[in-house]
């Protein structure tokens, strides 16, 4: 499955221009090079004056959903959506994502906007996942270990991820969990 360039495009365009990164979070965020937005679903202001393509967020996560399908979910309120633009030297850390119930698993329903030069993917429980420019992927954020390739050259990942917190159950009943 491929999100429609159409949806894609504003977000990235938006993004690449210097002035909006500069806005954006610090990038001493996580380690390395990066700078992201937290919770754009809640319309910073400052993003608000800077015309940033709300309705294409909603309308990929309405995609996404739909792809998904989960049941008994909510959204995660730490990070929410959440935009991140990993410049070279960037490399996510090895992590796991927590939920504020027992019951539940974090779950992030991740976008490539852009892919980098070299390195960029995403690694999910010790695997190396290939994905292509407007690919979505899921990843299991509360099960599995997850991490990212170093990010080399000029050109930045660009990620769009939708975190949420599903019902541990009914992920276990999944396909996407491994058996």
């Amino acid at each position: 499955m491929k999100i429609d360039k159409k949806l894609t495009q504003p977000i990235l365009d938006w993004c690449l221009k210097e002035e909006n990164i500069a806005i954006m979070m610090d990038p001493g965020f996580h380690e390395g090079f990066v700078r992201g937005i937290p919770n754009i679903n809640v319309m910073h202001i400052e993003l608000v004056k800077r015309n940033f393509p709300f309705a294409e967020i909603v309308e990929i996560e309405k995609i996404l959903l739909n792809k998904y399908r989960f049941k008994d979910f909510y959204r995660d309120s730490k990070f929410g959506v959440m935009v991140s633009v990993s410049k070279e030297g960037h490399a996510v850390h090895k992590h796991t994502d927590s939920s504020p119930r027992e019951e539940d698993t974090c779950v992030r329903l991740n976008l490539l906007l852009q892919k980098p030069e070299i390195g960029g993917e995403p690694i999910i429980d010790n695997e190396v996942i290939d994905v292509q420019e407007n690919e979505p992927w899921i990843c299991l954020a509360g099960k599995y270990e997850h991490s990212s390739v170093k990010v080399e050259g000029n050109r930045h990942r660009l990620i769009l991820s939708y975190g949420y917190h599903v019902n541990t159950e009914e992920l276990n009943q999944s396909e996407w969990v491994k058996k």
